[in-house]
């Protein structure tokens, strides 16, 4: 399945009734499981919890070879699994993906999700578009309780954006002034 191809076959990885064999070393995401003291530790069937296979498959071949073709229909549970193993690089590709996809309908849902799965990239994409399009969002049900969620990230970027954008020389400046 994957180009890296398998050494020891130590694990079978289950995920909703299917299974993939794969090799302890190379799953750094796992790795606790492994060394520490889990259950997992020793067995030879390792259950995956809370993972569709497909979503799975492509998490692995991520941990395998560091890129992953990422498609709309699976970005948001692909996201929750790279959440749930901290998996960062992952996690960005599919805010990338989930991004694109920010419209009226949905800009408050995509918020949910980048607070949910700590998704900074997200977080500022809706936030953004929030800003670009306030008016038609304003007009909405419901929009202003998402306007009170994103008030304290707006004021936590424009504080930091202003003391960000005053160098010392325009301070220096202000003080002459005094």
């Amino acid at each position: 399945m994957f180009d890296g191809g398998y050494r020891e076959k130590d694990a079978r990885d289950i995920a909703r009734n299917a299974s993939e064999e794969a090799s302890k070393a190379i799953l750094c995401a796992f790795r606790a499981m492994f060394d520490g003291g889990y259950r997992e530790k020793d067995a030879r069937d390792i259950e995956i919890p809370n993972i569709r296979w497909d979503v799975f498959e492509l998490m692995m071949r991520f941990i395998y070879t560091g890129s992953v073709q990422v498609t709309s229909e699976i970005a948001q549970d692909l996201l929750r699994a790279g959440d749930q193993y901290l998996l960062e690089g992952l996690k960005r590709l599919c805010e990338y993906t989930i991004a694109k996809d920010v419209n009226l309908d949905n800009v408050s849902d995509m918020y949910d999700l980048s607070e949910a799965f700590h998704a900074v990239s997200l977080r500022h994409t809706c936030i953004l578009y929030i800003l670009e399009h306030f008016n038609k969002i304003c007009t909405r049900a419901g929009s202003a309780q998402l306007i009170q969620r994103v008030i304290p990230e707006l004021r936590n970027f424009l504080t930091k954006a202003l003391s960000s954008s005053r160098s010392p020389s325009t301070t220096d400046d202000r003080n002459l002034q005094t």
